[in-house]
């Protein structure tokens, strides 16, 4: 695979749940004036989408995951630049907060409880 092949992909994996699921896109919609896509964009993701569907909320977080990952190999791997250093420190952050996010929901999806 190709340095920019590899670095669009990644970039997509991140950004597109980050979009699709942010609330906002909601926010946008709603002040913009296009109450239709509003609407339509509210019936299918609400404030509680990932409350009643906790497997979209897993398939987002391993994506993301996935497009953290392949940016901090990218990172390590092509970019010389002189802030690779910096770069590689917030991949990394961003790529354990995820897998702390994985975790947590891993095991409170049925309730915070022993």
């Amino acid at each position: 695979m190709s340095k920019k092949t590899l670095l669009w992909v990644s970039w997509v994996a991140f950004v597109f749940p980050e979009i699709l699921f942010s609330p906002i896109i909601s926010l946008i919609t709603f002040f913009s004036g296009t109450e239709k896509f509003h609407y339509f964009y509210e019936y299918f993701i609400d404030s509680q989408f990932f409350i009643d569907n906790q497997i979209f909320l897993f398939i987002a977080l391993i994506i993301e995951s996935f497009g953290v990952l392949g940016l901090l190999f990218w990172n390590i791997k092509y970019n010389n630049k002189k802030f690779k250093n910096v770069l590689v420190f917030m991949c990394s952050i961003v790529f354990l907060f995820l897998i702390f996010l994985l975790y947590i929901g891993l095991y409170t999806h049925n309730g915070i409880g022993f």
